[in-house]
């Protein structure tokens, strides 16, 4: 005799109304591949002309380069002689070192640099002299952080 086939299962309706994304996500990016490559733009704002003024504005008159506030510190004497020597902005410091009371020649720096400080200077360059003695570069530098000088830099020696 003949062995009777077992009915196959039922597969369930979810087997059936599963759905693979992968080729419509690949219609979704071609479409939007060609509707990227295939659109103009409006020519008309490219086109638009201003008539801005030509006689007045920065193509009239260069803007002169603001300079740096240079504050030069050389040393006058050697070892327990040694003196500071300090112009500013050009100008040496009317005030002479004494090295019994140097408060007084530290402050009136402090006073020449605080009244420079509202002026349009970039930056502050402290010039140390080739010999100069580092404690006044460094009193010096106080003094400026002192009188809230913009951007202090130190000048580069070639």
């Amino acid at each position: 005799m003949a062995k009777k086939k077992k009915p196959a299962p039922e597969k369930s309706r979810s087997a059936e109304a599963k759905m693979d994304m992968t080729p419509m996500i690949d219609v979704t990016f071609l479409l939007l591949v060609f509707f990227l490559c295939a659109t103009k733009f409006k020519q008309l704002e490219r086109r638009l002309d201003a008539f801005l003024p030509k006689d007045v504005g920065p193509a009239a008159a260069p803007a002169e380069p603001l300079e740096n506030l240079v504050v030069r510190v050389d040393t006058v004497g050697e070892g327990e002689n040694a003196r500071p020597r300090i112009s500013v902005a050009g100008t040496t410091l009317p005030v002479s070192y004494n090295p019994a009371s140097p408060d007084a020649f530290w402050n009136a720096l402090g006073q020449k640099l605080y009244s420079l400080k509202d002026k349009p200077f970039p930056k502050t360059e402290i010039d140390a002299g080739d010999k100069c003695v580092w404690e006044f570069v460094a009193l010096t530098l106080d003094q400026c952080i002192a009188a809230k000088l913009k951007g202090i830099t130190f000048a580069a020696k070639p």
